[in-house]
């Protein structure tokens, strides 16, 4: 609800100005009546799709945090769901991708997903990569986390 209003307005305005766009009108947040796609943010609770007539999309989730030493911008770290270790951080990431993502997309037509975040933002520690883009905090397991994720997708 970052400063969003009138958003079935400026949904049509972006439409007239390209309509083969999709255009996701209020991105998980104040819903209006117009937009391509039904988009959730989902934190703190077990992903669950309610069925809709509008292609689902997380346009936010996860934010789980892992704190590299030595690669944080301040002392002031946080996400929304810490670990200690960099195994649990990855445990928890692949855990949270096969166990929820991938039966949402089988099961209750999601039709993409967007992590939160790729790197770490300052005090937001909830990246991929660490904030300097120095560290990545996943391993190998990741990429076959992420390959049956995409293969989940191409299910007919």
């Amino acid at each position: 609800a970052w400063g969003q209003h009138n958003a079935d307005y400026y949904y049509k305005i972006a439409k007239d100005l390209d309509s083969s766009r999709v255009v996701d009108a209020t991105s998980g947040w104040v819903k209006e009546n117009d937009s391509d796609v039904e988009s959730l943010h989902i934190y703190f609770k077990k992903i669950k799709l309610k069925k809709s007539n509008r292609p689902i999309i997380i346009s936010e989730f996860g934010g789980y945090s892992f704190a590299v030493n030595d690669h944080l911008y301040n002392d002031e770290s946080w996400g929304y769901k810490g670990y200690k270790t960099l195994n649990g951080f990855q445990e928890g990431l692949n855990k949270l991708y096969l166990d929820q993502i991938v039966p949402s997309i089988i099961n209750n037509n999601l039709a993409g997903c967007i992590y939160t975040q790729v790197s770490d933002v300052e005090s937001e520690i909830n990246g991929l990569f660490t904030y300097d883009r120095k560290v990545l905090k996943v391993d190998e397991s990741f990429k076959d986390t992420m390959k049956k994720v995409m293969e989940a997708f191409k299910h007919d």
